[in-house]
């Protein structure tokens, strides 16, 4: 099956709002960065949630997306607004690569520890 922007916010339905151009630019980014054949029968719900990844992590709130930041929060301050993550507070998997900022990022992680991978052709 070939995943849509349809597919992704009837999964996700907190993208529903997000412009399909949108939502169809981070999951042509998502596709180049995944291997639907090391996947194989998994590999729509891998790309579905590194696109739902993408669009939490990298849409600009411009584009009805929310970036979040680079991992769990430490500190905030109302006033003049203000925000801190702390690198001695985030974990392993916050550190390694952006995919442990979100949720979804995890989710795909956890799913890609799933796989056999083949290496011979």
């Amino acid at each position: 099956m070939s995943l849509t922007v349809a597919d992704i916010k009837n999964r996700f339905s907190e993208f529903e709002a997000i412009d399909s151009v949108v939502v169809q630019r981070w999951l042509d980014e998502a596709a180049r960065n995944h291997n639907a054949t090391q996947w194989g029968e998994k590999s729509d719900d891998g790309l579905a949630w590194l696109t739902a990844h993408f669009l939490t992590a990298f849409a600009s709130t411009s584009d009805g997306g929310g970036a979040l930041g680079p991992g769990p929060l430490t500190a905030t301050a109302e006033g003049q607004t203000s925000a801190s993550w702390s690198p001695m507070t985030i974990p392993k998997i916050f550190a390694k690569n952006d995919l442990g900022t979100t949720p979804y990022g995890r989710r795909y992680l956890s799913l890609l520890e799933t796989l056999f991978v083949t290496r011979c052709t």
